[in-house]
């Protein structure tokens, strides 16, 4: 009851002060350390997982549809303006996290900022403990539906991540302000999904597709 009553306060005052709207079915651990801008939604179902003592920061205008999970445990936690996140979304930030602004997270993406060990095959991965490595998502950057993004990677400016891709490194940036494209800026595998990666070609318009099931960014 009285995690209820502090949740019922603290949507309130967001309410007031910022526009903000937060559902009172939603779960905000220590909301104390979640620091948002104006005009934010957070639907019904959402767990934010702040627990402290570094601050979970969510830009203005951010989106967090239902049943999204952020959990805050790095030193980092940082969501740039008018990101969304769609429903059953995840992002584990023990590793810490940065996603800059316009970013489209699509349902049943999970961003995971830490991996087991494995390295010692004598002792069991559960003993082996885990490394963390922060997960950057530059600007206007699309993640699709069940894609995973992990550990240590960077996801660079203007790059599409398909449904259902698995992205182990790095991708450069793909938009080019100076041209308005995205086509004329080299890029290998920005583009991957289940039904293969797309490869976009320097100094052209074309794109080159290979085909696959299950495209994994390695």
């Amino acid at each position: 009851m009285t995690r209820w009553l502090f949740l019922f306060l603290f949507a309130v005052a967001e309410r007031i002060r910022r526009k903000s709207k937060i559902s009172l079915a939603a779960y905000i651990k220590s909301p104390k350390f979640l620091r948002m801008g104006s005009r934010c939604a957070i639907l019904s179902g959402c767990m934010i997982d702040a627990p402290g003592p570094s601050m979970l920061v969510l830009g203005n205008q951010v989106s967090l549809n239902r049943n999204v999970y952020l959990g805050a445990f790095g030193k980092s936690f940082e969501v740039g303006d008018r990101t969304q996140f769609n429903r059953n979304a995840y992002v584990d930030g023990r590793g810490s996290v940065r996603i800059g602004r316009d970013v489209l997270i699509g349902p049943y993406a999970k961003l995971i900022s830490y991996q087991h060990r494995f390295s010692d095959i004598d002792r069991p991965m559960i003993d082996q403990g885990i490394d963390l490595a922060e997960i950057v998502v530059e600007d206007d950057v699309w993640i699709g539906a069940g894609a995973v993004v992990l550990a240590g990677v960077t996801i660079g400016h203007g790059s599409i991540v398909g449904a259902g891709a698995v992205v182990t490194r790095s991708c450069p940036p793909v938009f080019d302000p100076r041209r308005r494209s995205r086509a004329n800026h080299w890029h290998a595998g920005a583009i991957a999904g289940n039904c293969g990666a797309i490869t976009l070609t320097q100094g052209t318009n074309s794109l080159s597709s290979t085909k696959g099931i299950g495209a994994v960014l390695s």
